[in-house]
């Protein structure tokens, strides 16, 4: 896992364990200005998902309500 960040790591480490993460229900574009943390692990999840690591994945649950999950893909160890 050289080419990855600490950050990065933890977070592929945690879908190693288990291929799905639900990683907020909410509404992440204004949910993230309020929370230093979630808007850190979008950008890193952003950036996996950029480097072809996981897939993200978003359901709507209502009016401004969402399911933002993260699944690692079949060639990540």
């Amino acid at each position: 896992m050289a080419e990855y960040t600490p950050r990065e790591q933890h977070w592929l480490k945690l879908l190693y364990e288990s291929p799905r993460y639900v990683y907020h229900k909410g509404y992440l574009p204004k949910d993230r200005m309020w929370s230093k943390e979630l808007n850190l692990d979008a950008r890193i999840l952003f950036r996996l998902a950029s480097k072809g690591a996981v897939r993200l994945l978003q359901q709507r649950l209502g009016d401004m309500n969402y399911e933002y999950r993260v699944e690692r893909l079949n060639w990540v160890h």
